[in-house]
């Protein structure tokens, strides 16, 4: 990273120089991506248009734009990815300790399976931190700066979302980047973490926002004469290669203070060589970035991208079809010469002539619409499969259709086409969904608002906590890799149970019937406890015995003479009460 890790220690003019040569080198290798984010801009993600802050605002970005349909399908993308991961209206995610998280199933704690989680204190304390996230997400603008996101990483590839807390307000401001405000970096494990952020602010604003006295001159004098005249500012954010660690508890953890930060976060002014507007760091990038798919270099690719030539090819083929059909009902005219200027196209319009052949008619351009238009709808629907139509329209399609699917039928349906945009949602979880509800946990955190953890899991300090996503399409993907193999092992038991009954003591049914009410999203809450299990099953043996008990007397009294005399001793009634009594 050259000098770049050191731009904290320098003086301010040499820190501004290292930011503004590190801009030129990261703005280079992001060029050769701009003219494919230029197609798919200009004939899809249009609302990005001044992506290179070179277009006059408010244009008119879509007008070499003359079939929808794209559109159409990458919307319901959008909003279907939104509605199926991250819905405002449920829960989406679930908090788990990891599995290598046990403990000794001594006898006091065997209906708990030697998991931490299924302690109530634990499981109270996971669940209580679950709605400190969920409350923390509610107070922020996550769920409508989302959409926004989802919309950049399905079109450009590569999607931005910055993270503050607005202490005043106890909440998290997210902010849906311009993808043509950002450059970024990636680590060695191909991470991103260097995000440099090239932006516009008025004169007002960035005296609001820095020491007035930083700004440089000419920002100063136009605060007088027009505070709305806008100037750049680089935000760079990158890691501290020297950061100061101790151990504790088997832990390192880093030395606390102002200068100590894992990310180094400085502002600067473009062409102001005098100053750094703002030197400071960060625990965690602020930044997160997320590539629908990952490529060989820094920036993402799209499905988007994959459609583009499709959309390409499209766009062509109606606009075509539009001047076929305008030609079709305003044709070119055979007009004799002698009617120049007198001609009447208007409706009810009359021309004259005297002479047979002097007639003014159609030029006939034989165009088949039909076959046209197949081929337009071909184009058509292999767009909407780049951009998994089918998934979202499943079920409005089947009553489309006429069809009528049993619940099973939906949810193989659903398994099946959720595993095919199963590295998509992964990708999502590990880039956008993680690093958002980490930058929630800690912001919730620093402002002591999480619950204190139970005694019991202090031996387990620095483990961690592991995520458990819960939305429609996480749930249908767990469903087809978790259910399928019991449901295929039964079958495949089947013939083996048929010839040796026994084989059926293999199978915890217990264990795969809880497997199956998890992925199916089965409340955690309303599965009971091996304990509780054991008690109905000894409360129900119990009733069984003493309706057998009851039974066999009642038999007994009908089938024995002189039941209402006294039982004689060594009688057949006397050795029966013994045996349904239990005694000797």
């Amino acid at each position: 990273m050259g000098q770049l890790s050191e731009v904290w220690k320098m003086k301010d003019t040499e820190a501004v120089d290292e930011i503004t040569k590190h801009q030129g080198y990261l703005e280079a290798i992001r060029r050769d991506y701009e003219p494919l984010w230029q197609d798919v801009i200009d004939y899809l993600a249009y609302d990005r248009y001044n992506f290179l802050q070179n277009q006059q605002r408010g244009k008119k970005a879509n007008i070499n734009v003359f079939d929808g349909s794209p559109i159409a399908a990458w919307n319901l993308l959008v909003n279907g990815m939104q509605g199926n991961t991250v819905s405002q209206a449920q829960r989406w995610f679930t908090l788990t300790l990891p599995n290598v998280i046990t403990f000794p199933r001594t006898s006091a704690m065997r209906q708990y399976n030697g998991r931490l989680d299924d302690i109530p204190e634990v499981k109270m304390w996971l669940e209580a931190k679950e709605e400190v996230l969920y409350s923390g997400f509610q107070r922020s603008n996550f769920y409508s700066e989302i959409n926004t996101d989802i919309r950049d990483a399905s079109s450009i590839g590569t999607a931005t979302l910055y993270a503050e807390e607005d202490i005043p307000g106890s909440k998290t401001n997210f902010i849906s980047v311009d993808p043509g405000q950002v450059w970024i970096a990636e680590n060695r494990y191909g991470v991103v973490d260097t995000v440099f952020r090239k932006f516009k602010l008025t004169a007002r604003s960035a005296a609001q926002m820095f020491d007035k006295e930083l700004l440089s001159q000419t920002i100063q004098t136009q605060l007088e004469r027009n505070p709305y005249t806008e100037y750049d500012f680089i935000h760079a954010c990158f890691p501290r290669d020297d950061q100061e660690m101790y151990f504790e508890n088997g832990v390192f953890k880093p030395k606390i203070g102002k200068n100590n930060k894992a990310f180094v976060s400085i502002y600067i002014e473009v062409g102001n060589k005098e100053h750094v507007l703002r030197k400071d760091g960060y625990d965690r990038m602020p930044y997160a970035v997320w590539r629908w798919r990952k490529t060989s270099g820094p920036y993402g690719w799209s499905c988007a991208m994959d459609a583009i030539i499709d959309i390409l090819k499209l766009n062509v083929m109606s606009k075509t079809m539009l001047n076929a059909a305008q030609l079709a009902v305003e044709p070119p005219l055979m007009v004799h010469k002698k009617f120049q200027g007198k001609v009447r196209m208007n409706p009810r319009g009359r021309n004259y002539y005297e002479k047979e052949d002097e007639k003014i008619y159609p030029v006939n351009q034989g165009v088949n619409f039909a076959i046209a238009e197949d081929r337009e709808e071909k184009v058509r629907q292999i767009i909407k499969d780049h951009f998994n139509v089918d998934f979202f329209m499943m079920l409005s399609k089947a009553a489309m259709e006429g069809r009528q699917l049993t619940v099973p039928q939906v949810m193989e349906m659903q398994g099946e086409k959720a595993s095919v945009m199963m590295p998509t949602v992964g990708q999502m979880i590990a880039e956008r969904l993680q690093p958002i509800i980490d930058i929630i946990d800690s912001l919730e955190t620093e402002a002591g608002r999480m619950p204190d953890p139970p005694e019991i899991l202090m031996p387990f300090a620095g483990q961690g906590i592991e995520v458990d996503y819960m939305g429609p399409l996480a749930m249908a993907q767990k469903r087809i890799l978790k259910t399928q193999g019991i449901y295929q092992g039964i079958g495949a038991l089947d013939p083996m149970l048929k010839i040796d009954p026994q084989a059926a003591d293999l199978i915890d049914v217990d264990e795969a019937t809880r497997e199956i009410l998890k992925v199916s999203g089965w409340p955690s809450k309303a599965i009971r406890t091996a304990d509780q299990v054991q008690a109905i099953r000894d409360a129900r043996a119990q009733a069984q015995a003493e309706a057998q008990q009851a039974a066999m007397i009642e038999m007994a009294a009908k089938n024995l003479p002189n039941v209402s005399k006294a039982v004689e001793p060594g009688s057949p009634l006397e050795a029966l009460g013994k045996i349904v009594g239990g005694g000797g």
